[in-house]
């Protein structure tokens, strides 16, 4: 667990996986604990797919949005090469990563142009920068829990699950239950708990 501040999470993903919303309910439950946050974005052309990166810095000390290289403690990955393409700039050794396997395909591979990275080769990089990866089957559990596009809740429960924050689970389920309209509650509620569940089974 990660417990004295300043505490560095950044977000990795491609535009439509929803990385802002858990930067978002992050900083929620952040102030449920009167624990200060700041939160960054970067963003290339998001509306088609491209990168977005968010950064949510926690701290009792005003703070930059942004977190400088190499001093991520966390990295959120919700597609593999996004996720890699973040380590490469923003790990440590001792930086966490969450990853979710399942790609994106980006333009320029769709059309031949390009040649996606084979995900034994992303893990086996990620593996060599960070002591601790964890694969986390984010769109395999939110499909399984009723809809693809609850990746981000998945891996937010798996966050959850690997206890790397002192927040308590009961905070981050009535975070995201709040946070949604009635018809999608125990929709999100089960996404929560199926990353959850595989965060604690990923545990040491």
């Amino acid at each position: 667990m990660y417990s004295h501040l300043p505490i560095n999470v950044l977000i990795a993903g491609v535009g439509g996986q929803g990385n802002l919303i858990v930067s978002r309910l992050l900083a929620a439950v952040a102030m449920k604990n009167r624990v200060g946050v700041v939160i960054g974005e970067t963003k290339g052309a998001s509306q088609r797919g491209g990168p977005v990166t968010s950064h949510i810095r926690f701290s009792q000390h005003p703070l930059g949005p942004l977190i400088p290289h190499k001093m991520a403690h966390i990295i959120i990955g919700f597609e593999p090469l996004e996720t890699l393409r973040a380590s490469r700039r923003y790990s440590n050794e001792e930086t966490t990563v969450l990853f979710n396997p399942a790609p994106v395909v980006p333009m320029l591979v769709a059309q031949g142009l390009q040649q996606y990275p084979k995900l034994e080769d992303i893990s086996l990089e990620l593996g060599s920068m960070n002591q601790c990866v964890h694969l986390i089957e984010a769109t395999q559990l939110a499909s399984k829990a009723g809809d693809p596009i609850l990746l981000n809740v998945v891996m937010l429960g798996a966050l959850c699950g690997l206890s790397l924050l002192s927040f308590e689970r009961e905070q981050f389920v009535e975070t995201i239950v709040n946070g949604v309209p009635e018809k999608y509650r125990e929709l999100n509620r089960l996404a929560f708990e199926a990353g959850y569940e595989q965060g604690c089974a990923r545990m040491p």
